[in-house]
């Protein structure tokens, strides 16, 4: 959860989780099959490999500063030359885009200031949607949340605001046709953090409904989340949150997962053994390993940085 004051610059970007992980059609889309016809990797609609084997237990590696300073957003399509590409926040205040291919090392700027600052903004959640263009959330002063949509990553605009909730992740369902979005829930006072993730759903990713909470960490021992972030590996939905103790910026990430998209269960707080929140999560078929990318990294709490998981392979 960025949380930044009214001044002339604008906190901007991140999630995956292509997911990604985050954050996963027409136009610019992910293959659905692999030659053997079994269902292949989508990046940009959350969806890992459906016919992976379930993961029971995450085990994180950290491995060190990024570019750029903030909110992380990573936008996966593995057909490209170049499959991953980040929205991060800079330090002239605007979003910068770069590029990968692999999504560990190498990240080469595209553009800069692509989208221009803004005071009391943060950028949440990407997705590409099934209409080909590009979906982009931003919470704006820890109080309702705008939709950007473009044909392009450089070509972005503004939609307006399409939900009061903030510090939102989210989830395209293909198969239903169904836009999930998660919210941090039940304010914490006197903190930009809160102590439960709700849920709303969309059949465009633009009108929501809300659904009520999906995950509440109230009485375990007072540390506060928020900023979810949502992949699917085989039948399972894996939600990664702050775990912000006592308070923003010192987080780190939980780990919650199910079986459905409306309700999750606590399973390891913390999953990473570092400082970083606002997790980014992607699958990276080139290394066998999903990533994770946060912002303020490390113990002195500054600039994005990232970790890798253990070996993962269908």
């Amino acid at each position: 959860m960025s949380t930044r004051r009214l001044t002339g610059s604008f906190g901007a970007a991140l999630l995956l989780g292509a997911a990604v992980l985050a954050g996963c059609a027409s136009g610019p889309r992910s293959k659905n099959e692999d030659e053997s016809g079994k269902a292949a990797y989508s990046g940009g609609h959350g969806v890992i490999l459906p016919a992976m084997n379930e993961i029971t237990d995450w085990q994180w590696q950290k491995k060190g500063g990024s570019v750029g300073l903030n909110d992380p957003v990573i936008f996966v399509e593995p057909e490209r030359d170049y499959p991953y590409r980040m929205y991060v926040h800079s330090a002239s205040g605007g979003q910068d885009l770069y590029r990968s291919r692999d999504a560990a090392s190498g990240w080469e700027k595209v553009a800069e200031d692509v989208i221009p600052s803004g005071g009391g903004t943060n950028f949440n959640w990407g997705r590409i949607g099934p209409d080909g263009r590009y979906y982009l959330y931003r919470t704006v002063n820890d109080d309702h949340t705008e939709l950007w949509v473009g044909e392009t990553l450089t070509e972005i605009e503004n939609q307006g605001t399409v939900t009061q909730k903030s510090d939102t992740g989210g989830y395209y369902d293909p198969g239903t046709g169904t836009w999930h979005l998660y919210y941090e829930a039940i304010p914490a006072e006197n903190s930009p953090c809160g102590y439960a993730i709700g849920h709303a759903t969309s059949p465009d990713g633009v009108d929501w409904t809300d659904r009520g909470l999906v995950l509440d960490v109230r009485g375990r021992g007072g540390w506060k989340t928020g900023d979810p972030d949502v992949v699917r590996v085989g039948d399972t939905y894996h939600m990664f949150v702050d775990r912000t103790a006592p308070d923003h910026p010192r987080y780190k990430i939980a780990w919650a997962s199910s079986g459905r998209l409306d309700d999750f269960e606590l399973r390891e707080e913390p999953v990473t053994d570092w400082l970083g929140g606002d997790a980014c999560v992607r699958y990276v078929p080139e290394q066998e390993r999903f990533v994770m990318y946060q912002e303020f990294f490390g113990e002195d709490r500054r600039g994005v940085g990232w970790g890798v998981s253990r070996r993962i392979t269908p």
